[in-house]
């Protein structure tokens, strides 16, 4: 008990007071337990609320509250189903229900904002009136006021402010996101994007570089991690695609940079890692010529007659094997020895005639004539 405590309850049955002024204003609220001075000290009708710290549920009506240190759920009024947890907790939630915020300032600011979960000092300390966000971590979401966002990890996603949609889980993923629509899983996971949306990094520090960047995919350790403006590009693996900064529309799986030691960085290119130079087996036949098509659908064609250095499946080097010959490459032989042969008769035929001018020509000449020596 204490001074004041309970001082107006009429009907209310079930109540538990300790502390100046703890329930003063208890009317018909039922099943009640304040600790604390003001503890729900403003409560008239709400039923089943727990308040436990100076001022926590202090100007609440609401029913099953849970408020645990200084003024936590302070300013309350007929929210319900509330648990805050730590000082100032929730401490300006009005009327908003279904939150939960576990924390020392742990959704401080909310007022209408419901359907959301803050573990952590600061977790979601700035949201006001967004729906449906799950931060867990010290200043994870600090500063978020819209909504449907997951943050899980220290600092992730703090200073996002509008970014919709966003998911983050690890240390400092998605750090500095504004208003991007982004999901980052990794330590320093695009820990340097603001405005870039529809990006995807997976790894430790995955599109760490990643500024304004739209539409990336980077999957693996280091990936795309001095990728700035860059968009619309996919990489897996580690390093993969680490010299891109401002080009777009890359692939690149395996570890390569991206960056050609001819051409440099260019838009538009694809790299695929541990293809050049690796034998294939062709024991048999078996192997095929790889075409692609305008729409980039990959296909392949018998070879040729050719073992192309392979190796057979038992380890040994492939002995060459006569093969079914290509049709459409074997026509294209064949007319090559037509147009030969021809060439060849039309050569043998002008040598001929050469020869039958030349001899016609020697007959002609008029024969020496000898002058004597007088």
């Amino acid at each position: 008990m204490g001074v004041n405590a309970l001082d107006s309850n009429t009907t209310g049955i079930n109540n538990t007071a300790l502390g100046g002024s703890a329930l003063a204003h208890n009317t018909t609220g039922d099943k009640n337990v304040a600790i604390g001075g003001l503890a729900l000290g403003n409560n008239t009708t709400g039923s089943f609320n727990m308040a436990v710290g100076a001022e926590s549920l202090a100007n609440s009506n609401g029913t099953f509250n849970l408020a645990i240190g200084f003024r936590t759920l302070f300013m309350n009024t007929t929210g319900s189903r509330l648990t805050a947890i730590g000082a100032a907790a929730l401490r300006n939630n009005t009327t908003a229900s279904d939150n939960t915020a576990i924390g020392s300032t742990a959704m401080r600011e909310n007022i209408t904002g419901e359907l959301n979960t803050a573990i952590g000092s600061a977790a979601l300390r700035e949201n006001t009136t967004s729906n449906n966000n799950t931060a867990i971590g010290a200043g994870a979401l600090t500063n978020t006021t819209s909504g449907a966002n997951t943050a899980t990890g220290f600092n992730a996603l703090t200073a996002n402010t509008t970014g919709f949609g966003s998911t983050a889980v690890g240390f400092q993923a998605l750090l500095n996101n504004t208003t991007g629509a982004n999901t980052a899983f990794g330590f320093d996971a695009m820990d340097s994007n603001t405005t870039g949306v529809n990006n995807v990094g997976v790894g430790v520090s995955a599109l760490g570089a990643n500024v304004d960047g739209d539409n990336n995919t980077a999957v693996g350790n280091l990936s795309l991690d001095s990728n700035i403006h860059g968009s619309n590009h996919v990489v897996l693996g580690r390093n993969a695609g680490g010299g891109l900064t401002t080009v777009d529309n890359n692939i690149v799986i395996g570890h390569l940079s991206g960056v050609h030691s001819r051409f440099g960085q260019i838009s538009d290119r694809c790299f695929i890692d541990n293809i050049y130079g690796s034998p294939v087996n062709n024991l048999g036949g078996v192997a095929r010529f790889v075409y692609v098509d305008p729409d980039g659908r990959l296909g392949t064609v018998l070879t040729a007659n050719t073992d192309l250095g392979g190796f057979a499946p038992g380890g040994g080097q492939a002995i060459p094997q006569s093969t079914q010959p290509d049709t459409a490459l074997n026509s294209k032989v064949e007319e090559l020895q037509k147009q030969v042969e021809t060439l060849t008769a039309q050569l043998k035929e002008q040598a001929a005639q050469i020869q039958k001018v030349s001899a016609q020509f020697e007959a002609s000449k008029p024969a020496p004539k000898v002058v004597a020596n007088k």
